[in-house]
């Protein structure tokens, strides 16, 4: 199987079949019994986090809906000036701000990234700045702010695995948050 998606991905000039496409027909190729034989039913029913894989799936498609609904445009409308500011500082702040404010909105890091994402990059590239400045400080607000256990991925897959005491998730979030609006506020 992986020698037939390497022959697949090195000719898709020729049949031009996405790469993902190819990555997922392998997928199932090896699940299968007689070809594959390396999942069985058990590692699909119970090896696999079903609940983690839907609610990922649910914040991606978030991501969609916003910007088939109109609503990230509406977001960047109501929550970001009209001229985009030229002075970084006043941009990473501005950008950090409101996708914290969504983030607490919404609590899932991935729901806010999808929505919050594409209308603050292309509101970046009007005002100039490369496409990578907004993607990374998107990034980086969602990742150190949270409040509750299910704003942040990490936390939220520790405590699934019963590593993790809610107590000790509420003590870790005030210096990071403490911290993330420190830097905002000194630039």
């Amino acid at each position: 199987m992986g020698v037939s998606a390497l022959i697949l991905w090195s000719t898709d000039f020729i049949h031009h079949l996405d790469p993902a496409w190819v990555a997922l027909i392998v997928v199932i190729g090896l699940s299968l019994p007689k070809v594959g034989d390396i999942l069985d039913a058990k590692d699909i029913s119970t090896g696999v986090n079903w609940p983690i894989i839907f609610f990922v799936m649910g914040a991606f498609a978030i991501g969609s809906v916003s910007k088939t609904t109109g609503m990230a445009e509406w977001l960047t409308q109501v929550l970001m000036p009209a001229a985009p500011s030229q002075n970084p500082y006043a941009f990473a702040a501005l950008v950090g701000g409101a996708t914290m404010l969504v983030h607490m909105v919404l609590g899932s890091a991935l729901a806010c990234m999808s929505i919050v994402a594409p209308p603050l990059v292309h509101y970046a590239t009007i005002a100039g700045w490369n496409p990578l400045f907004p993607a990374l400080l998107i990034y980086t607000a969602v990742a150190i702010h949270y409040i509750f256990p299910f704003q942040h991925v990490a936390i939220l897959l520790g405590q699934g695995a019963r590593r993790l005491r809610y107590p000790s998730c509420i003590e870790v979030w005030y210096p990071l948050n403490h911290r993330c609006t420190d830097c905002t506020r000194s630039n």
